[in-house]
């Protein structure tokens, strides 16, 4: 139905962000209430980290795709 309310819309609300350090996204998020994380984070020297919540390879794509759509500017999916 159209008035229902799409999933990730407030995500979508809010921005990428360009003004956290790591140090306060990270606080930011933990003060949330998250059933599902993803971490993708970028080591000073190089190099990449990813940390989740326990999902599996279908959920933790399915995060990927929605953080990407995101960073694009697109619509995320809509609640089931």
């Amino acid at each position: 139905m159209a008035d229902e309310p799409k999933r990730g819309a407030r995500v979508v609300a809010l921005p990428a962000s360009d003004f956290y350090k790591a140090d306060q996204a990270l606080a930011h998020a933990a003060g949330l209430d998250l059933q599902d994380v993803l971490i993708v984070g970028r080591f000073k020297e190089g190099g990449v980290t990813i940390v989740n919540s326990r999902l599996t390879q279908g959920e933790l794509l399915l995060l990927a795709k929605e953080a990407e759509l995101f960073a694009l500017g697109i619509s995320v999916l809509c609640d089931g």
